[in-house]
C-alpha cells in the first residue's frame, strides 16, 4: 500500500471545455454506438501497446472508455452499474482504462481530463493505466462526499479488485461504493462480509444473466435452423411435385384433349409461380449478405407459406383429375348410369315446370322471379347431357377412352345442375305455401298488439312514448291491411316479412309505452301524500321566517319563494302523475332547504348580542321588526348592532405578520461551468 501515502493534491483553474449533457439513459444506445466508434478510430490510430501513449481522454456519448481493451463484453454491466449510481445517488462517474498515463503524473493526467470534459460537482473520474499498474481518482472541491469515504471507496472497493485485474468488478464496485457512501451510512465495521456476499451475488447473477442469454440464443438458432430446414424441404417437395404434374398434365391433354385439362393446367401454372416466389426468397438466404436472424426466420416462414399454397392449388384439381382418370376405366358403366339419371332428371323437370305453373296461378310474378326460367334452363341442360352421352357412347364404340370419360364427366356434372334448378322451384313452392299459411296467424298477433296499444296511445298521461307508439302503430296497421288483402296473399313470402317486421318494432314501443304506464300509475298513488309533504314543509318554513323575519335573510327567503312555486306548479300538473311527484319533492326539499338556512340565519343573530343572552337577542329582532315595518334593510336594530340591546359589538381581525420562508438554491445535477478544481486519489495496485 506504499502507493497510497504518495497520494498527491493538485488544484488548478483552466477554461472549461464544453460542458457533456447529463446522462440521459434512453440514448444509451446512442451513446455505446459512439463508443464503440471512438474505440475504433483509438484502436487504428495507435500503435501497438509496447509503445502506446495515452493523452488525457475526451468523453464522448459514453460514460467509460477502454482504449486498453480490458473490460471486452462486460463495458455493458460497468454502464449498468454508473446508471443505477446516477439514479441512487445523483453521482456521474466516468470510467477510463487506458494503457499509461503517457509520463504524465497520475493526478495532472486526471486534472488536465476534468478540465477537457468541463467535469462538474457532481462528476467522478476513475482512471485505470494497465501497463503502469496505477489509478487515478478525482473528484470536484466541493463534492459531496468526504475525502474520508472517498479513500475508503478507493482502498475497499476499487484496489481489491484492480490486483485481481478483475477490470469490471473494479468500476462497478467503485459505483456501489459512491453509492453506499453518500447515504451517510458507515460500512467500515461490516465491509469485508459484505464486499464478499456482494461479489457472490454479483457473480452469481452475472452468471445466471449469461446462461440465460445463452439460452435463449441457443434456442433463437434452433428454431431458426428448424425453420429454414422445414422451407427446404418444403421447396424441394414442391418442385418434384411441379414436375411430375407437368408430366401427367402432357399425358392428360393427350389423352383427354386441352379443354378437359385446362383446370389442371391452371393449377400447375399458379403452383409454379409461388415456387418461382419461394426460390427467389431461398436465394437470398444463400447469397453472401448475411441478414438478421429476425428477418431470416420471416423469411423461411414465408418460403413455408408460399410452398403450402402451390401445393394446395395442386391438390385442389388432383382429385378432379384422379376421378376422370378412374372414369376412363370404367366408361361404358358410367355411361350406363348417366343414362337411368337422365330419364329420372326428365321426370323431375316436368314436376318442376308442373308446379311452377300451379304456382303461377296463385301468386305474383314476383314471387316466382327468382325461379321464373329454371324449368327452361333445366330442359336446355338436359339437352346437352344427352349430347355428351351419345359423344361418349360414340367414343368408346371407336376405343377412344379418354374422350369418353371426358363426355361421361360432362354429362354428369351437368345432371348435378339440373337437378339443383329443380330443387329450387320445390322448395320455393314449399315456402310460399308455408308463408300463406303463418300470414293468418301473424295478421291475428299484429291486431292483438294494436288492440293493446291504442287506449295507451290514447292516454292524455301518456307523453314520452306517444308519438313513437303512434308511429309504429302505423306501420303495423299498414302491414295487416295490405296482408289481408287479396294483393297481400299473392306474394305471402313479402307481405309476412314486412308484417313480422312491423309486429316487431310495435312490440318494442309497447314495451316502453307499457313501462311509462306503470310508472304513471305508481305515480297516482304517491302523488296525494308527495303534495302534502311538500305543502307540510313549505308551511312549517314559512312559519319559521315569518316569525322570526328580523334575523332571516336573503337566502332562505329566495329558497321560500322558489319551494312555494315548485308547490303550485306540482298541483296544476296533476294532469302528469309522472312530472307532478317529481316536482313535489323538489319543492319539499327546496323547503326544507330554506328551513334550515333560516335556522341558520337566527342563530348567528342571536351570537352577535353584547350581553350572551340569545332570547334577549332574538327579542331584540323582533321589536326591531315590529318598529321598522318588518324591513330589514332600513337600518340596524337598537343599540346599533344587529340583535343586541345596549351597545354594539364589534369584531375585531388583526393581521399578523407574513413570514416569507426562504428557499436555497441547491446544486445543479449538470455539469457547472467553473474551473474544473478538484482533488484526487488513487495509487498504484
Amino acid at each position: 500500500m506504499a502507493g497510497l501515502g504518495a497520494r498527491r493534491y493538485s488544484r488548478g483553474v483552466t477554461a472549461l471545455a464544453a460542458p457533456r449533457p447529463i446522462r440521459p439513459s434512453l440514448r444509451r444506445g446512442a451513446a455505446r454506438a459512439l463508443a464503440a466508434v471512438l474505440l475504433a478510430i483509438v484502436a487504428v490510430c495507435t500503435v501497438p501497446a509496447a509503445a502506446s501513449a495515452e493523452e488525457p481522454v475526451r468523453f464522448g456519448g459514453s460514460d467509460v472508455i477502454d482504449s486498453a481493451g480490458v473490460l471486452g463484453g462486460e463495458a455493458a454491466a460497468v454502464e449498468e452499474a454508473l446508471d443505477e449510481l446516477y439514479a441512487e445517488a445523483g453521482i456521474q462517474l466516468l470510467v477510463a482504462y487506458v494503457d499509461t498515463f503517457d509520463g504524465m503524473a497520475p493526478a495532472e493526467w486526471a486534472q488536465r481530463t476534468a478540465e477537457r470534459n468541463g467535469l462538474g460537482s457532481n462528476d467522478v473520474l476513475l482512471a485505470v493505466a494497465v501497463e503502469d499498474r496505477s489509478y487515478v481518482t478525482w473528484y470536484p472541491e466541493d463534492f459531496e462526499l468526504s475525502e474520508g469515504k472517498t479513500l475508503s471507496v478507493e482502498q475497499d472497493d476499487i484496489e481489491p479488485r484492480l490486483r485481481a485485474d478483475d477490470w469490471s468488478g473494479a468500476a462497478i464496485a467503485a459505483a456501489e461504493g459512491y453509492a453506499r457512501a453518500s447515504q451517510g451510512i458507515n460500512w467500515l465495521p461490516i465491509l469485508a462480509g459484505a464486499a464478499i456476499i456482494a461479489l457472490g451475488v454479483w457473480g452469481f447473477t452475472a452468471f445466471r444473466r449469461r446462461r440465460a442469454a445463452n439460452a435463449q440464443r441457443r434456442a433463437d438458432t434452433a428454431r431458426l435452423e428448424e425453420l429454414e430446414q422445414r422451407a427446404s424441404i418444403a421447396l424441394v417437395a414442391l418442385d418434384d411435385e411441379l414436375m411430375t404434374s407437368a408430366e401427367e398434365l402432357a399425358f392428360a391433354a393427350a389423352q383427354f384433349g386441352e379443354a378437359a385439362t385446362k383446370p389442371f393446367r391452371d393449377a400447375v401454372a399458379e403452383a409454379r409461380a409461388k415456387s418461382m416466389e419461394a426460390f427467389a426468397l431461398k436465394q437470398r438466404l444463400d447469397d453472401t449478405e448475411e441478414e438478421p436472424d429476425a428477418e431470416r426466420a420471416a423469411m423461411a416462414e414465408q418460403i413455408i407459406a408460399l410452398t403450402a399454397e402451390g401445393d394446395a392449388a395442386l391438390d385442389a384439381q388432383a382429385a378432379a383429375f384422379a376421378e376422370l382418370r378412374e372414369l376412363e376405366k370404367n366408361a361404358p358403366q358410367a355411361l350406363a348410369e348417366a343414362g337411368r339419371t337422365a330419364v329420372d332428371l326428365e321426370e323431375k323437370v316436368a314436376a318442376s315446370e308442373r308446379a311452377l305453373s300451379d304456382m303461377a296461378g296463385r301468386y305474383d310474378a314476383s314471387a316466382l322471379s327468382a325461379v321464373a326460367d329454371n324449368p327452361a334452363r333445366a330442359r336446355e341442360l338436359l339437352t346437352f347431357a344427352a349430347k355428351s352421352r351419345a359423344a361418349a357412347e360414340k367414343a368408346i364404340a371407336a376405343g377412344q377412352s379418354g374422350d369418353a370419360a371426358v363426355q361421361v364427366r360432362a354429362a354428369q356434372a351437368t345432371a348435378g345442375r339440373i337437378a339443383q334448378l329443380s330443387d329450387a322451384v320445390d322448395a320455393l313452392a314449399t315456402e310460399l305455401a308455408e308463408a300463406s299459411a303463418h300470414l293468418a296467424a301473424a295478421v291475428r298477433d299484429t291486431q292483438d298488439d294494436l288492440a293493446a296499444a291504442r287506449p295507451l296511445a290514447n292516454d292524455p298521461r301518456m307523453h314520452a312514448s306517444t308519438q313513437e307508439l303512434t308511429l309504429a302503430m302505423g306501420k303495423a296497421s299498414a302491414a295487416v291491411e295490405r296482408a289481408s288483402s287479396p294483393e297481400g296473399q299473392r306474394d305471402p313470402l313479402v307481405s309476412l316479412t314486412a308484417l313480422t317486421a312491423a309486429d316487431a318494432e310495435l312490440d318494442r314501443i309497447l314495451a316502453i309505452a307499457r313501462e311509462e304506464q306503470e310508472r304513471t300509475a305508481r305515480a297516482l298513488r304517491q302523488l296525494p301524500d308527495t303534495i302534502k309533504r311538500a305543502e307540510t314543509a313549505v308551511a312549517q318554513a314559512s312559519s319559521f321566517i315569518t316569525t322570526r323575519r328580523g334575523a332571516v335573510r336573503e337566502h332562505a327567503r329566495t329558497r321560500l319563494a322558489e319551494a312555494e312555486r315548485l308547490l303550485a306548479t306540482a298541483v296544476a300538473a296533476q294532469h302528469d302523475p309522472v312530472g307532478a311527484v317529481d316536482t313535489a319533492l323538489r319543492a319539499a326539499s327546496t323547503a326544507d332547504a330554506a328551513l334550515s338556512r333560516a335556522q341558520s340565519d337566527v342563530r348567528a343573530a342571536s351570537s352577535y348580542g353584547s350581553s350572551g343572552d340569545n332570547d334577549s337577542a332574538v327579542l331584540g329582532a323582533l321589536l326591531g321588526d315590529l318598529i321598522f315595518g318588518g324591513s330589514a334593510s332600513r337600518g340596524t336594530t337598537w343599540g346599533g348592532s344587529l340583535g343586541g340591546w345596549g351597545g354594539s359589538s364589534s369584531r375585531r381581525s388583526s393581521r399578523g405578520s407574513s413570514r416569507s420562508r426562504s428557499s436555497s438554491i441547491g446544486r445543479s445535477s449538470g455539469r457547472s461551468f467553473g474551473g474544473s478544481r478538484g482533488r484526487t486519489g488513487g495509487g498504484r495496485f
